[in-house]
C-alpha cells in the first residue's frame, strides 16, 4: 500500500493536477487550459458545448481543445471537489 501511495503521489506531481472546491450554489467555469476533469467528491452537472452530463465520484471527462465553455455546478445542495489537469500535460492523459 505504501508503494502505491508513493506512485500515485509521484504521478500526480508530474501531471500538474489542481483541485477546485465548488460550493453548493456556485457555477464554475473550467479554464480553457484544462484537458481533463475528475470528480473526487460529490455529483456535478457539467455542460460542454451545450450538452449536459452528470458526473459522480471518480468519473472523468476529457475536454477536447477549442470547445465552448465548460461549466460545472454541484448537485444535491452539497459541495463538489474537482481535480483538473492542464492541457500542456495532456499526452500523459488517456481519453476515456
Amino acid at each position: 500500500m505504501r508503494f502505491l501511495n508513493q506512485l500515485l503521489s509521484q504521478t500526480s506531481s508530474q501531471l500538474d493536477v489542481s483541485q477546485q472546491l465548488i460550493g453548493c450554489n456556485e457555477l464554475y467555469h473550467v479554464p480553457d487550459t484544462v484537458a481533463q476533469i475528475q470528480i473526487k467528491s460529490g455529483r456535478g452537472w457539467v455542460t460542454v458545448n451545450g450538452h449536459d452530463i452528470i458526473l459522480t465520484n471518480d468519473q472523468q471527462l476529457t475536454i477536447e481543445p477549442h470547445k465552448a465553455a465548460v461549466l460545472i455546478s454541484p448537485l444535491n445542495k452539497k459541495p463538489l471537489l474537482l481535480e483538473q489537469w492542464d492541457r500542456h500535460n495532456s499526452k500523459s492523459i488517456k481519453p476515456l
